[in-house]
């Protein structure tokens, strides 16, 4: 409905909310984290909960998705942090899987195929703010991403990258948007 009135219409999941590497659905938030090693005593983690959006009612009505990778012990934290995935291929290979799409097991809707097409697609960071989060929020520097970004462009490019929050911008002498900005090229630097 908000799309007919000329609104756009956008979400932000947290990872496990909106997980491409997850097959199951539940609608509770209360979930242990998918990956079986990975902090069970932390039972906040959705289980493709905004997918039922997606198959419910068509990425078609959703103009922009920013997936939260900063989500508290994430499956990217995971990946990049305990597998020892470089941060630029976990991006490359998520915003792949996203864009093909992935199967899910709805409680009520049964298996349905959701995606989120890359150019819809805003990669969700934390700022300065998660270097002192003892590990559970995931912290990429820009320039760890300008790898795989430079990739991605030239085969499948996903909308951009996004923070939270701009409060904490400079937090620990970090500044995302520079040093994203420094890849990407999305403002001109000034002279």
């Amino acid at each position: 409905e908000a799309k007919k009135h000329g609104y756009i219409v956008a979400m932000a999941p947290a990872q496990s909310y909106l997980d491409a590497s997850a097959h199951e659905a539940s609608y509770k938030l209360n979930n242990n984290p998918s990956v079986p090693d990975w902090h069970q005593d932390f039972p906040y983690h959705g289980r493709n909960a905004y997918a039922y959006l997606l198959a419910e009612y068509g990425t078609e009505n959703f103009d922009l998705v920013t997936l939260q990778l900063y989500e508290g012990w994430s499956r990217a934290n995971y990946e990049i942090t305990k597998k020892g995935v470089a941060p630029s291929e976990y991006v490359r290979s998520l915003v792949r899987s996203m864009d093909e799409g992935w199967k899910v097991t709805f409680p009520d809707l049964g298996e349905k195929k959701v995606s989120v097409p890359a150019s819809k697609l805003i990669i969700g960071l934390a700022n300065g703010w998660a270097k002192d989060s003892e590990g559970k929020f995931l912290f990429i520097q820009p320039s760890d991403l300008a790898t795989g970004t430079a990739a991605t462009r030239s085969d499948l490019q996903h909308r951009g990258y996004g923070f939270w929050n701009i409060g904490d911008e400079g937090t620990g002498e970090v500044h995302l948007a520079r040093g994203l900005n420094a890849f990407m090229n999305t403002r001109q630097q000034p002279q």
